[in-house]
């Protein structure tokens, strides 16, 4: 099944599994997470390039044992036309906390250092370079924001560093003019 959501037509393929269903995260690379009213889109074909043996024997080779209105025919002036799920709807996303918009700004900001330049990857992307196993450095509590100021946030990401223990990286954030600093 295809699951795309919002304007931007962000889309993944869904795992089914007891009625409940999981893709990957939606907009993981976004400076900020998506709110407010979204679009939603359902796709699923029932054949053997979109489903598996098991699926197919439930709801037939074409859809043939499918029934409601979230289903459509394929071809409507053919009686027995196979179905496919093609579903629309629209969402209302949470809006998000300023200390999660904190966070997710950091996340994604390019540091400069002077005289040196500015970092080719995200702090997020640093991090992540830093903690893959082998370095011992690894994850402890991880990222938080506090308020500082009217609309500043001093955000942080705790993590151990092997033998050394629990450490802490700090940067300072405006949320309304995204600067991030050290």
């Amino acid at each position: 099944m295809w699951v795309i959501l919002g304007r931007e037509r962000e889309q993944h393929d869904a795992l089914i599994r007891t009625g409940k269903f999981r893709s990957g995260p939606f907009y993981r690379d976004a400076a900020l997470p998506i709110t407010g009213r979204q679009h939603l889109k359902f796709t699923a074909y029932f054949n053997g390039a979109w489903q598996n043996a098991r699926v197919l024997s439930l709801v037939g080779e074409g859809g043939t044992n499918l029934r409601g209105k979230l289903f459509k025919l394929t071809d409507p002036d053919v009686i027995d036309s196979d179905k496919i799920l093609d579903s629309r709807f629209t969402l209302s996303m949470p809006p998000i906390t300023p200390q999660v918009k904190a966070v997710v700004i950091v996340k994604h900001a390019h540091l400069s250092i002077p005289g040196v330049g500015q970092s080719a990857t995200s702090v997020e992307e640093n991090i992540r370079m830093f903690t893959v196993p082998g370095t011992g450095v690894r994850p402890a509590k991880g990222w938080s924001a506090m308020p500082a100021g009217q609309s500043l946030y001093r955000v942080a990401y705790d993590f151990i560093d092997g033998a050394a223990g629990e450490k802490q990286a700090t940067w300072s954030v405006d949320i309304v003019t995204k600067r991030v600093s050290r």
